[in-house]
C-alpha cells in the first residue's frame, strides 16, 4: 500500500490530482490510499495525530496561512521522511 497525501487549498485541483492518481494506480495494479488536506495546518495536525506513514506528499506552495515550504520544514522537524513534491504554477519559489 502506498500512502499519498495531497495538500492544496483548491478543492478543484485536489480532486483532479486525486482522480489522476487513482486512475494511474488502477492502471498499474497499485494499491494507494490518498488523503487530502486543504491547508498546511490541517496536514500538520493530521501528521501529528496519526501514526499512518506517508510515502509521497504532493503539496501546493502558495496556501493561505502557512505556505507549503514552511509546512514541509515543520514536517521534517516532526520526523516525516515522505517524498515531497511541490505543486505550483508560480516559478518564484523553485529554488526554495
Amino acid at each position: 500500500m502506498i500512502h499519498v497525501c495531497l495538500c492544496d487549498n483548491n478543492i478543484v485541483v485536489r480532486n483532479i490530482y486525486k482522480k489522476l492518481m487513482e486512475g494511474l494506480a488502477e492502471k498499474h495494479g497499485l494499491k494507494v490510499k490518498i488523503i487530502c488536506c486543504d491547508s498546511g495546518e490541517q496536514l500538520l495536525e493530521h501528521y501529528a495525530s496519526n501514526t499512518q506513514y506517508l510515502d509521497i506528499l504532493y503539496m501546493d506552495i502558495l496556501m493561505k496561512q502557512i505556505d507549503g515550504i514552511s509546512t514541509a520544514r515543520e514536517l521534517r522537524k516532526l520526523g516525516c521522511d515522505a517524498q515531497l513534491i511541490f505543486l505550483s504554477c508560480n516559478d518564484e519559489y523553485v529554488f526554495d
